[in-house]
């Protein structure tokens, strides 16, 4: 993809996708560029039940408003381990 992001459409529309899963258990999303409104999207639906156990974000630049929402998430979602 030559280093573009994708939209928060994109992003809330696979958090969708994974949170009406029940075969996803490892969501590694390294390095994909995942724009601060993108990131918001997709949590908004991890934080409900859906199976992920473990969610990878490394190389991802997180910042810091969302890194209480992620918080957040992780309390909220009691499959998430890692």
């Amino acid at each position: 993809m030559s280093r573009k992001t994708l939209s928060a459409w994109v992003w809330e529309s696979l958090g969708r996708i994974i949170s009406s899963s029940v075969n996803i258990r490892v969501l590694n999303l390294s390095d994909c560029l995942i724009p601060p409104r993108g990131l918001t999207a997709l949590l908004a639906y991890l934080s409900r039940d859906c199976s992920v156990e473990s969610l990878i974000l490394r190389g991802n630049a997180i910042q810091t408003s969302n890194v209480a929402y992620l918080g957040t998430v992780l309390r909220q979602n009691c499959s998430l381990k890692r």
